[in-house]
């Protein structure tokens, strides 16, 4: 019962922090802006009803399969018609979610500017060689997060040993509430709205 209340709290505080974080901003001229945006919303907002339900009916341990399997999972869903949407960090937990080197760049620059209380809601950007629009939504921290990212050393053991089965090379530890975990990374062809 104790448990129940406690996830419904850490979930409504996830959420009203999402709302406030992610709040869209002026749309821009360019419809690919726009279609990112949209993507960025529909992922964080799936994860965020899934971690949900997960905390509420099974163990922390087993929430770690929300960002193991129903993230990518979703991902791929989302990535269509020109778009294709992922999750990148500095401190990786999965190989697989890697920063490229424009993701890279920009993360650096996001943790400089989340540092100096400047964090924005988003950027993006046109690279003129292929026309093709990047978008970086950044990811904060909740305190629902916290029981797979938090310090080590406070972890649930049974999180503890399904981090090291799945990932022996975990990075993504040692968060504490609002720190920057990350970003969504978007990806919209020039073609995606040419069809439109």
């Amino acid at each position: 019962m104790v448990r129940s209340k406690l996830v419904v709290v850490l979930v409504t505080l996830a959420l009203a922090l999402w709302s406030g974080v992610w709040a869209p901003v002026a749309a821009e001229t360019d419809p690919r802006v726009e279609r990112a945006r949209a993507a960025a919303q529909a992922l964080g907002r799936q994860l965020l009803q899934a971690l949900g339900a997960q905390l509420a009916s099974g163990t922390p341990a087993d929430a770690i399969t929300v960002c193991s399997e129903i993230a990518p999972a979703v991902a791929s869903e989302l990535s269509l018609d020109g778009v294709e949407i992922r999750r990148t960090s500095l401190r990786l937990r999965n190989p697989e979610n890697a920063p490229d080197p424009w993701e890279r760049a920009w993360l650096e620059r996001l943790e400089d500017l989340h540092a100096a209380g400047e964090l924005p809601r988003e950027v993006h950007e046109v690279l003129d060689a292929d026309a093709e629009l990047r978008y970086l939504r950044p990811i904060l921290v909740t305190p629902a997060c916290l029981r797979c990212h938090g310090p080590r050393e406070t972890l649930d053991p049974e999180v503890r040993d399904r981090l090291d089965q799945l990932y022996p090379d975990d990075h993504a530890h040692g968060f504490a509430a609002g720190d920057l975990r990350g970003a969504f990374s978007v990806r919209v062809r020039q073609d995606a709205v040419d069809a439109d």
